[in-house]
């Protein structure tokens, strides 16, 4: 055998290679065996290199909690070792997995939906919107609604008469500390909070989406009498999508992805979108700072719990690598993004940031997402509308080709 064939089969054949994460103990590797080895005889281990090796016509790798992998398993495939099959598993118990695979449900991932052509043009606020009606602009309009307990008319029609796609975000009030009482009330007013959020959704039937409280594992968002643990923001999540009236888009609000109040977020928040529906997905993403070459680059946080996640704009990859297969053709905007730190290292933002904002719209149309909004328009220091450096970059950046 010559050195240029080291590493060929005998003979062609299919292997499927069930791909742990590099954490998994010895209790799922039971899991394998006791799932797959009287019938199925597929390869298993926890080297992401060894399941793609092999000059074969079919590589399948079935893999499991990829969130769990510091990086994308997708993109490292595609570069490495183009040519694999590569099925997700999103299992939270080793339980879990047996069942996944005595039943042989694992499938390849829904086929992405081609490229929108709508813009990913976005801002934040009414006055955001309003601006891009004034500009004969086209995108989307990320609007923070506060209802407490009464319901509200949003006057949308100017808006999506103009070709702005609406995202309604409710929330019950302003975060804490800023003299607020949270994004979701405490269990006495939570009822009412319900009703005043159905009743804003029945009476702006134009809005293309509500969007349900914002950044919930943040302790600043909330109330002061109890926390919000995913399971109580599943629960009235699942209570607003039951009730939602026909034909209105239900979306989960975003959480903070630099925030460790729900400890590692890839494992609860995972888990909570895997047992909620929904018909959108809202994400946030930053850099800290106006360098546009932090949105590119690969730094990582490096203490538990958010060990392994992006430290500046591209944690919107690893937000979109939790999300479960079954929500993965679902409409995806980032509804906040800034640089969120100055050059003096104060927040807001830098008056000629026009760069950062092209960058971050081309960085945004090579993840294939739907749209982005600039935070925000006209308030404090994320005031970008006096700056007329991002203003006419946000005018000229809409979708790469």
């Amino acid at each position: 055998m010559t050195e240029s064939e080291r590493g060929s089969p005998r003979n062609q054949y299919e292997r499927t290679y069930v791909l742990l994460p590099p954490d998994a103990d010895a209790s799922w590797a039971r899991a394998i065996v006791d799932a797959i080895w009287n019938n199925k005889r597929y390869t298993f281990g926890s080297s992401a290199d060894d399941a793609g090796l092999g000059d074969l016509d079919v590589r399948r790798v079935i893999a499991v909690n990829p969130h769990q992998w510091p990086g994308d398993l997708t993109a490292f495939y595609e570069e490495w070792y183009p040519g694999i099959e590569l099925i997700v598993i999103e299992a939270f118990t080793p339980k879990e997995l047996y069942n996944i695979l005595v039943d042989d449900k694992p499938e390849p991932p829904p086929p992405k939906p081609p490229p929108s052509t709508f813009p990913l043009r976005g801002v934040h606020d009414r006055a955001g919107g309003d601006w891009l009606r004034a500009n004969q602009l086209q995108g989307w309009c990320l609007l923070p609604v506060y209802v407490g307990t009464s319901w509200q008319d949003l006057n949308l029609d100017p808006l999506v008469d103009a070709g702005i796609r609406c995202l309604v975000n409710l929330r019950f009030s302003y975060a804490v500390d800023d003299h607020g009482a949270g994004t979701m009330p405490g269990f006495s007013e939570l009822e009412a909070f319900a009703r005043a959020c159905l009743d804003t959704m029945a009476r702006n039937p134009r809005a293309h989406a509500f969007i349900i409280c914002n950044e919930m594992n943040n302790p600043r968002e909330w109330p002061r009498e109890r926390p919000i643990t995913p399971t109580y923001y599943r629960d009235f999540y699942r209570r607003i999508y039951q009730d939602k009236p026909s034909g209105a888009q239900v979306w989960p609000g975003s959480i903070d992805p630099f925030n460790a109040g729900w400890g590692d977020w890839r494992v609860v928040w995972q888990e909570v979108l895997a047992s909620i529906e929904l018909d959108g997905i809202a994400l946030h993403g930053y850099t800290h700072g106006p360098d546009p070459q932090l949105i590119w680059h690969e730094k990582r946080f490096t203490d538990a719990p958010l060990t392994g996640v992006y430290y500046d704009l591209r944690v919107v990859e690893t937000q979109l690598s939790i999300i479960p297969i079954q929500h993965r053709t679902k409409e995806i905007v980032v509804t906040e993004t800034n640089h969120y730190i100055r050059r003096d290292g104060l927040v807001g933002w830098e008056a000629d940031a026009g760069l950062w904002v092209s960058q971050a719209y081309s960085y945004f149309a090579t993840l294939g997402i739907d749209g982005a909004c600039l935070f925000r328009h006209n308030y404090d220091q994320w005031n970008y509308g006096q700056y007329p450096m991002i203003l006419e970059a946000l005018t000229t950046s809409s979708r790469a080709t």
